[in-house]
């Protein structure tokens, strides 16, 4: 197979360049990118952790409220423990941004942002499925009026956005965490 090869020739300069002072050198602009807003350790990563928990813990404690959630469908009762377990995740991710914080260190090591984008994705797939099982159920029993005036969707419907909002909430924090390992 014929293919060329890449070969490397250097350059004869024929006057010396003088080095800038030790002090003046300056990356260009516009090309050395410090960190992303939502990365790990940063202020808005930890903002967006704890409003998951915030969310996540709204959608759980209402829907856990209702009247008979437990009797209603299978839908609403995957729902609770996706979210608890995603407000557990949110709050244990959001001490560890702000120790981060705390102590000015980096959480932008490779095998951590790896263990985090993971997280991010499992409980935010496992927190959606829930979120869009409920809101299925809740859909349907909205369709039926009778259904509707019996258990009162309106309580369902505040949790089922609560539950899409932390949702929402975990998808910046998995792609940027993604940005970060690719």
């Amino acid at each position: 197979m014929a293919a060329s090869h890449t070969t490397v020739h250097p350059l004869e300069v024929d006057e010396e360049v003088e080095a800038p002072p030790q002090g003046a050198i300056q990356p260009p602009a516009g090309v050395v990118m410090h960190s992303l807003p939502v990365a790990p350790g940063t202020r808005w990563s930890c903002g967006l952790r704890v409003a998951q928990l915030i969310f996540a813990g709204i959608a759980a404690a209402v829907m856990w409220s209702a009247v008979d959630f437990t009797s209603s469908a299978p839908g609403f009762l995957a729902l609770v423990p996706a979210f608890i377990i995603q407000g557990l995740w949110s709050l244990i991710l959001a001490g560890v941004d702000g120790y981060a914080l705390l102590v000015k260190r980096s959480l932008r090591q490779r095998r951590r942002v790896i263990w985090l984008a993971a997280g991010d994705l499992i409980i935010g797939a496992t927190s959606f499925a829930a979120a869009c099982g409920a809101a299925g159920v809740t859909m349907f029993m909205d369709d039926n009026k009778g259904l509707c005036l019996e258990h009162g969707c309106a309580v369902y419907k505040a949790a089922v956005a609560m539950a899409f909002f932390s949702c929402f909430a975990v998808a910046p924090t998995f792609a940027v965490n993604m940005l970060l390992v690719v």
